[in-house]
């Protein structure tokens, strides 16, 4: 995983600790940013919804190696993407 900015370390070793104050802070940071990239590409609000829920929870699954000096914003925005691709290309076929 990518490194987690300075602005995220302290929210990020928080939600490492279990701390609900700091998963709030993260998604209070990145929960537009998360939904508006599918929304961006003409996803409906629904399967924006769900790419975002997914996306927090791949974040939620790989915590544990997300490294203190890592770009959180920047990882959330990749992983958005890919998902939002992925169902673009799913839609498609």
């Amino acid at each position: 995983m990518a490194a987690v900015r300075g602005t995220d370390r302290d929210p990020v070793l928080g939600c490492k600790r279990g701390e609900a104050q700091a998963w709030r802070r993260v998604l209070d940071r990145y929960e537009r940013l998360v939904f508006s990239i599918p929304r961006g590409y003409g996803l409906s609000r629904e399967d924006a919804a769900d790419i975002s829920q997914l996306t927090f929870s791949l974040l939620l699954e790989g915590l544990d190696s997300l490294a203190e000096d890592s770009n959180l914003g920047a990882w959330l925005a990749t992983v958005t993407r890919r998902h939002t691709w992925g169902l673009m290309e799913r839609e498609r076929s």
